[in-house]
């Protein structure tokens, strides 16, 4: 497995392995740990650009209140 770390703003680990699992499946990654704002993250293949931004973008919906 790769490791990968990515800066996310907001930390909830279930919410972000809830997200991971809908891109990569179930078993294709696990979260090893979180530092400040950044993930790291073991995974069978690296995230894209635009599925970083997907990530980033549903956590951040998550937190913040609708108005």
């Amino acid at each position: 497995m790769l490791t990968q770390v990515i800066a996310i703003d907001y930390g909830s680990k279930d919410r972000l392995h809830e997200i991971l699992e809908g891109i990569l499946g179930e078993e294709n990654f696990k979260l090893v740990q979180r530092i400040s704002n950044q993930w790291q993250i073991k995974l069978v293949r690296r995230l894209t650009n635009e599925e970083i931004g997907q990530v980033k973008m549903r956590m951040m919906n998550h937190y913040l209140p609708t108005i």
